[in-house]
């Protein structure tokens, strides 16, 4: 049996006396959350729904220049369902995905599927009872919730939101407020890994959660890495098999070469750089390993944990100052480093690095696809070969770039939707949430969210 997280999510209510046979098949609907339907559909001229399986083949459902109001998910079977949207020259501007759904477990069940958009951010339905403030530690728990921390003076407030039912769910009392071991409570990270364990992190102390249990309590660095103060405030990216990496070496002060890697709260592997770093850029995929660039005026310029090695190797790159930029994939080999500053404080010009190159390598100037971002993240989607950059224009404002590995387009953000230090979050459905930051005109915390597809 599968275990749940903080709380059960449950489908809207089946009415009472009809047995499992009597019922109908779960039905699929769209929902354009807090986005008017003319608005997210606009230039859209075909959709298209499709069925995908464990083996993540896809077979067409519909296929229409509308959406229905509902579509039949049938009777048995386990899968994920998608909905995208194509303008008229075949691009795609619209989509949305499920998990994974046990159908048979579903009967009389409505199942909702947000459609956001590809080129401009969109708002989900609902918003955080919780305004959680500037860059708030985020993670995705149990594979369909996001849970969001803000801290106090002796302790930490959360929220939770469902990605699954597209709502805010108040976490239950023992994980709403959680007294923090040292005060003041000033978290940098929070670390979910084998989808129910979490660790929220501070520079002096860590607090270990398993949440299927409601059990939590401090607990120590390891050996390896001293103190927590050594990764505290760099970047969690999801590793294989569940895993998290939490890479030091992004955070944009104090540079060190430490990161960790989480199997659960309490399983942990430290590996060391071979060059402290502050600010710089890193990307995982499991064809590539682990690729850290910049971040240091010494040293190498590029560093890779290749897959199932337990050592990173410097790549015969020269030394790469420059901070806060973001990885984005071109192909199998070829990555770009985009946006952030020189140390001069000037806007970088994007670079590309070939993974393969083994002597005298050099960063190759891309001046067409210039990214102006600062504290920027790249986020990659292998399905699509979407890389989506984020990062903060001169102002601390949040702005985005598309890139589909040839060309770069500019994500929108509408003027109820623009916030400053936002944290973002991948979620497993194929969309970016952006939550929390301040709102920069007021200089207000933010509790809407806004979704961004690949």
């Amino acid at each position: 049996m599968r275990t749940r997280s903080l709380l059960v999510l449950a489908l809207p209510t089946i009415a009472a006396g009809c047995g499992q046979e009597d019922l109908s098949n779960p039905l699929l609907y769209f929902t354009t959350g807090e986005e008017k339907e003319a608005v997210t559909y606009d230039g859209v001229k075909r959709f298209e729904i499709e069925r995908i399986d464990s083996s993540d083949d896809a077979d067409r459902v519909l296929r229409a220049t509308e959406l229905p109001e509902t579509v039949d998910l049938g009777a048995e079977g386990e899968y994920r369902f998608r909905a995208r949207g194509f303008d008229e020259s075949g691009v795609r501007v619209a989509a949305g995905r499920t998990l994974t759904l046990d159908l048979a477990n579903l009967k009389g069940g409505l199942i909702p599927l947000f459609m956001a958009r590809t080129d401009r951010a969109s708002r989900p339905s609902e918003e955080l009872e919780l305004a959680p403030g500037s860059y708030p530690p985020a993670a995705v728990l149990d594979g369909d919730l996001v849970w969001v921390m803000r801290g106090g003076s002796d302790s930490m407030t959360t929220d939770s939101y469902s990605f699954a039912l597209w709502q805010q769910y108040t976490p239950p009392d023992a994980f709403k407020s959680i007294e923090c071991p040292t005060s003041p409570c000033e978290l940098t990270n929070l670390v979910v890994s084998g989808r129910i364990y979490a660790v929220a992190i501070a520079t002096q102390w860590a607090f270990a959660m398993n949440t299927a249990t409601y059990r939590g309590d401090e607990v120590e660095a390891p050996d390896d890495l001293a103190s927590w103060g050594n990764v505290a405030g760099g970047r969690v990216l999801p590793g294989e098999d569940e895993t998290a990496l939490l890479v030091g070496a992004t955070r944009l002060e104090d540079p060190t070469d430490y990161l960790v890697e989480f199997e659960d709260a309490a399983q942990t592997t430290v590996y060391r750089l071979n060059t402290p770093r502050a600010g710089a850029s890193v990307l995982f995929e499991p064809d590539f390993g682990v690729v850290v660039a910049g971040g240091s005026a010494k040293g190498a310029g590029v560093e890779v944990l290749r897959p199932k090695k337990d050592k990173f190797v410097s790549l015969d790159y020269p030394a790469d100052g420059v901070v806060g930029s973001a990885l984005a994939v071109q192909d199998e080999h070829r990555l770009l480093r985009m946006g952030g500053v020189t140390a001069a404080g000037e806007p970088a010009p994007t670079v590309r690095i070939d993974l393969e190159c083994e002597k005298d390598c050099e960063f190759e100037a891309m001046p067409e696809l210039a990214v102006a971002a600062r504290r920027a993240q790249g986020y990659y989607d292998a399905d699509t070969g979407v890389t989506i950059v984020v990062g903060e224009d001169s102002d601390g404002v949040t702005v985005a770039f598309r890139y589909d590995g040839q060309s770069l387009s500019g994500v929108a953000f509408p003027k109820a939707q623009r916030r400053m230090r936002a944290t973002v979050l991948e979620l497993p459905n194929q969309q970016l949430l952006l939550l929390g930051g301040l709102n920069p005109d007021t200089g207000d915390p933010i509790s809407t969210l806004s979704a961004v597809s690949f």
